[in-house]
């Protein structure tokens, strides 16, 4: 299982990687690149939190909870 982890980091990185470089080709606004070097703190800090709360209001959406927006 351990194995599994170790292999989901550096596939995360890469997915994140293609993902920026195809969206800065496609993007007019070139001057952005810069911001890849935040990738690190996306894959390792922002895509386990966000997982999180998806897997959260999942479970309530399961059981019966309702959606809403709090401020």
């Amino acid at each position: 299982m351990l194995a599994v982890y170790g292999l989901m980091i550096p596939f995360y990185f890469l997915n994140e990687f293609i993902l920026g470089t195809v969206s800065w080709i496609l993007t007019p606004k070139r001057g952005e690149f810069l911001l890849l070097f935040l990738l690190p703190i996306v894959v390792l800090f922002y895509r386990p939190f966000h997982g999180l709360v998806r897997l959260k209001d999942y479970l309530e959406g399961l059981l019966g909870g309702e959606a809403r927006w709090e401020k």
